[in-house]
């Protein structure tokens, strides 16, 4: 079933964050199967990224500011109305997810989907307050991994997407990792941690500060992405006595790179469903150090390990242990990329199986249906 109208709405900024990745990922081969696919933005999305959409067919609505909640529904059901796509579906965390399921209903669109990628929310009253017209307005229900769906879903079944890449955009290369740290003055035998994501108290990062001011000066540790909490994370390493050793780089386009030049991956989340800067992370070959607060579903190739975020001397011993294994990164990331297919973690693949699902859903004309 080709063809079909479909309308991806972003509930978080259009950035680099690992559901615009899988917004971004999954719109570009959903256009390559065939069909019509349209994104919405709450920000207003960079000409880089704007430009990629569309060399890819896909149509992009960008700043759909989500704050002024009664203006952007306004907007959203207007849309929806006007383009009558097939299907609605919405990429978020919780049961706020219910204000463009409900545009999509009103404005007659028959299959909603409603899309988790996290297992808690940082807005628990809101979420609550709306479950009943979440429920009452969600067709599909799909999720990033079971704990994500068991969150978001506690009384349903639902379909598991994973967050698969393609392995060969993010394989390790010697070239970039040398002209990577070359520009971020990291010499050779200094050890670069890595971290990706948006800068918040789900991510953490503050406790990477306390990891740094344990370790000696050989460590440095690389930042990438942009938030709120990045300032007070700034002012922590400069109380701390690390800021020489923290390199804070924002938001970026070309993560692979990084990837490359870095030594060790480190996420000591508070809370995390299945993440995106994991599975590239991996792909790149890297050692990745994780919160033990994460889902073990991210336990899905070799040289993950899991740690208490109780005390950073827990993580300063496994980095250095893990800093004093000679990696061949060639070789694991030809392993990672067995592994993670494997474990079902295709970009295209799982955007096809995805796809597939959709025109199921359709065929039930929006009803709600059995995910087994």
């Amino acid at each position: 079933m080709k063809d079909k109208k479909i309308l991806l709405i972003n509930t978080v900024i259009l950035s680099d964050n690992g559901i615009s990745t899988f917004v971004i990922q999954s719109s570009k081969i959903l256009s390559e199967l065939g069909n019509s696919v349209t994104v919405v933005a709450t920000n207003k999305v960079d000409e880089k990224r704007k430009n990629e959409l569309e060399e890819n067919n896909v149509k992009l609505f960008d700043d759909f500011n989500r704050s002024n909640v009664l203006r952007y529904f306004q907007r959203l059901l207007m849309l929806i109305k006007h383009e009558k796509y097939d299907i609605v579906h919405v990429h978020g965390n919780s049961n706020t997810m219910a204000i463009e399921l409900v545009a999509a209903q009103l404005g007659g669109c028959k299959v909603r989907i409603a899309h988790s990628h996290n297992t808690t929310s940082d807005h628990m009253k809101v979420h609550k307050i709306l479950s009943p017209l979440f429920k009452e307005s969600v067709t599909g229900c799909f999720a990033c991994g079971v704990d994500a769906g068991k969150w978001l879903y506690p009384d349903k079944e639902f379909y598991v997407v994973n967050n698969g890449v393609d392995s060969d955009t993010y394989v390790f290369s010697e070239k970039m990792r040398k002209s990577t740290r070359v520009k971020l003055n990291i010499k050779d035998e200094e050890i670069l941690l890595g971290h990706i994501g948006g800068f918040n108290f789900q991510k953490n990062q503050e406790f990477l500060v306390d990891v740094m001011a344990l370790l000696d000066s050989r460590f440095k540790l690389l930042f990438l992405g942009d938030g709120e909490f990045r300032k007070t994370v700034e002012q922590k390493a400069v109380k701390k006595g690390v800021s020489d050793r923290i390199i804070f780089m924002g938001n970026v386009g070309n993560v692979p790179k990084y990837l490359s030049a870095m030594d060790i991956f480190v996420l000591p989340s508070h809370f995390e469903g299945l993440p995106f800067s994991l599975i590239e992370a991996k792909s790149s070959g890297l050692p990745c150090l994780l919160s033990d607060k994460i889902s073990r579903e991210a336990d899905l190739a070799s040289g993950i390990s899991f740690l208490s975020i109780e005390n950073p001397i827990i993580w300063k011993e496994k980095v250095i242990e893990v800093a004093d294994i000679k990696v061949d990164r060639i070789s694991a990331t030809q392993l990672a990329k067995k592994e993670l297919s494997a474990n079902g973690y295709n970009s295209y693949r799982n955007i096809s199986d995805m796809d597939a699902m959709y025109n199921k859903l359709l065929m039930k004309k929006g009803k709600d249906f059995e995910y087994k």
